[in-house]
């Protein structure tokens, strides 16, 4: 319960969202007054999990149209403000303590009508890899006037027309629905119900609003080649996203290095995209892949030097509602950069570079083998050290064992042998150069394969 005189209404829609919905209300719990749950058909036990959790669970017929069934769940709502998270979307915990604090704050303020709240999208199935970010109305006064509009992708709209929308950089959410187990499974249902929408649409402004939904549909199934259509549909209509605005540049000059486009063709891309968005780093960071493709390496270092230049600018700015649009690139960069200094025998800078890129995403593998060809030789605890603090022993020794067994071997190897699942016994004899030990299982091995 809030502590002071705003009533909160959490509200969701879902269908089949078992697996989601525990951490949903635990989340909404801990800020909300009431919790509304409208379920469109599931068929697991989501509507149990509501239930049993405290929300009030409502029915809604699906009708292939997300703001139908988001208006009739904000109809049930009774509290002063809203928040409507996705069934896949949370509060940070130092969001979840500030809220409170926040909301009253912008409260007082009756010119706001929404809080926009920076959306950090994740991949649950690449442990927790960032993806992307984004700024999304999640949280808004309970009004008449603020209503979905559209099937998909719907957008909150404001029929009055005279309250405004904040960036509140205290609200932070993580969004796992990007992952791509999730994505494979809307992909479809998506695509069709825009595709219907963008045949029927009956005005010019109509079809340009689903451009950036059609393409991120399209980029998120890898369709590269419609991704680039779409996409160039984006900047010829002058489509761009609030903190976000070379959005579309960026995912076209992605999509053409994902196809093969010509080198002096993606670079053309890129200054058009610079000229016209200069403070953007993403773009600078695509310029040095380009120019990695063509082992141009001194024109890589100068383009990812630029790029960081400019991504700590948009640290500097992020209170203002940025985006980070290079965060999920990071792994990428310090790895082409870790090789980059291995070339130039500049063996510290390598490990750096290569640590940094795991810290991005641990199961970078060319950082891992590269981290691990350059580690050779040096002590086993010094090794098993820095490895620990970027895995897991219990649950990472099973992917770590093959690239130590190529790279390390010996007590290094010996050691995360230990925790391993899936380990030869033979080749635990190799590390330690018991080749005689080692003969002997694989000649056991080989016998049995053969009375088989």
């Amino acid at each position: 319960m809030m502590d002071m005189d705003i009533k909160i209404s959490a509200c969701v829609i879902t269908k089949n969202e078992e697996k989601n919905l525990p951490y949903w209300i635990k989340c909404v719990a801990a800020i909300a007054d009431e919790m509304i749950v409208v379920d469109t058909g599931s068929s697991d036990t989501t509507i149990e999990i509501a239930r049993n959790g405290g929300a009030e669970v409502y029915f809604f017929d699906w009708i292939d149209d997300f703001s139908a069934a988001k208006n009739y769940a904000l109809e049930q709502a009774t509290g002063d403000w809203i928040v409507f998270l996705d069934a896949d979307e949370y509060f940070t915990e130092n969001s979840l303590k500030s809220f409170k604090k926040a909301l009253k704050y912008y409260d007082t303020d009756r010119n706001i009508a929404a809080l926009l709240c920076r959306t950090i999208n994740i991949d649950k199935a690449h442990s927790d890899c960032v993806i992307s970010t984004s700024l999304l109305p999640r949280a808004f006064r309970n009004s008449p006037d603020l209503r979905y509009k559209w099937a998909i992708h719907e957008q909150l709209e404001n029929k009055s027309g005279n309250k405004k929308m904040v960036f509140a950089p205290e609200l932070e959410i993580i969004h796992t629905g990007y992952s791509e187990d999730r994505l494979k499974r809307k992909y479809k249902r998506n695509l069709s119900i825009m595709m219907r929408e963008l045949e029927n649409a009956e005005t010019d402004d109509d079809r340009k609003r689903l451009y950036p939904y059609i393409a991120n549909e399209y980029n998120s199934a890898k369709d590269f080649v419609n991704a680039i259509r779409f996409a160039k549909l984006c900047i010829d209509s002058n489509i761009e996203i609030v903190g976000d605005e070379g959005k579309y540049y960026g995912m076209m000059i992605l999509a053409m290095l994902n196809t093969g486009y010509s080198s002096d063709a993606i670079l053309e891309v890129i200054a058009e995209a610079q000229n016209k968005y200069p403070k953007e780093p993403l773009f600078e960071f695509c310029k040095g892949f380009v120019l990695f493709s063509v082992q141009d390496y001194i024109g890589v270092e100068d383009a990812f030097c630029k790029g960081f230049m400019l991504r700590e600018d948009i640290g500097k700015r992020n209170g203002a509602g940025v985006a980070d649009t290079s965060q999920g690139l990071l792994r990428h960069i310090y790895e082409k950069l870790g090789y980059i200094c291995e070339i130039k025998e500049d063996r510290q800078a390598a490990i750096d570079c290569y640590v940094k890129s795991l810290q991005s995403y641990k199961y970078q593998r060319e950082s891992l083998n590269g981290l691990c060809r350059l580690l050779k030789g040096e002590n086993p605890v010094e090794i098993i050290s820095l490895l620990e603090s970027i895995y897991d022993k219990k649950t990472d020794a099973d992917y770590l064992l093959p690239i130590l067994k190529k790279h390390i071997g010996g007590s290094v190897f010996v050691y995360y042998s230990k925790y391993a699942k899936n380990v030869s016994q033979a080749d635990v004899f190799m590390a330690i150069e018991r080749f005689d030990a080692a003969a002997a299982v694989l000649i056991k091995r080989y016998e049995a394969l053969i009375s088989n």
